[in-house]
């Protein structure tokens, strides 16, 4: 509201057979006391006659007794898709189509660090399709199952850039900047996060908003045209989350920040 620029919402571009899995937990019935961090991204699936899985890695509190790679017992060191998908409960066997497992012999490295790094493709007979929301499951040197994580669709990342005046301001404010990404977090309560780098907004802003409503204020509002009244601000949570979200300027009329804002809505919806 007031004298703000609107937002304008461009499209992501995003590969949708590209997942990830991060947020790993302990495995549920694991007693090793390891803590597995890290990701495993670019989880991609080609299309040959036996589609295959290939994907990066970067884990942080792996076993150091890997630090030679697999040993004897089955699963050692292993870092495998699992047919369960959740990591509450029995993640079940390794996950394939294929006549013969193909991730036996699929293992992780630790450095001196307990870290470990690498990339690999795996021959599972799997469609992109078929492994969304399945377990990634590291095992230890015994082969023992250590963490869990979701394979998952990355978050959509979106951006707002290319300000113009708001339709009814006759103001002499020119903001420019990004807000660049925008994301969404589908916790109990969907959540957009959102980093902006502004120029030429209001220098009475110095001190963070006054007491008018939607003072110096950085909102996502539910019209879809710069050209028009943008509505009110969006949002379907019980309540409006936006109306503390202010930004605050510097001496040079610039504002700089990142925002949490539990929104209700899903990143298809902004």
């Amino acid at each position: 509201g007031g004298s703000a620029s609107m937002l304008f919402l461009l499209a992501p571009t995003m590969a949708t057979t590209t997942f990830v899995a991060s947020g790993f937990v302990p495995y549920f019935n694991s007693g090793s006391g390891f803590e597995v961090s890290g990701v495993i991204y670019d989880i991609e699936t080609d299309r040959l006659s036996t589609p295959s899985q290939t994907f990066t890695f970067s884990l942080d509190g792996v076993d150091p007794a890997c630090s030679s790679g697999a040993g004897g017992a089955a699963n050692s060191c292993g870092i495998h898709i699992h047919a369960g998908t959740s990591c509450a409960e029995d993640a079940l066997g390794h996950y394939y189509s294929t006549a013969s497992d193909p991730w036996s012999a699929v293992a992780y490295t630790a450095d001196e660090a307990d870290q470990a790094q690498g990339t690999f493709s795996v021959e599972t007979g799997l469609a992109a399709s078929e492994i969304d929301g399945h377990t990634f499951i590291i095992h230890a040197f015994d082969g023992s199952r250590i963490a869990c994580a979701i394979i998952m669709q990355p978050p959509q990342f979106l951006e707002a850039r290319g300000f113009v005046p708001y339709f009814s301001y006759s103001g002499n404010l020119q903001v420019s900047g990004s807000i660049d990404p925008i994301t969404t977090s589908h916790l109990a309560v969907a959540t957009q996060t959102f980093t902006f780098s502004l120029d030429g907004v209001d220098p009475a802003c110095s001190s963070g908003a006054g007491g008018a409503a939607n003072s110096c204020g950085i909102h996502i509002h539910a019209g879809t045209s710069c050209a028009e009244d943008a509505l009110g601000h969006y949002y379907s949570t019980a309540s409006d989350p936006w109306s503390a979200v202010a930004y605050t300027a510097d001496e040079a009329d610039q504002a700089q920040g990142t925002f949490s804002v539990e929104t209700g809505l899903a990143a298809s919806e902004i």
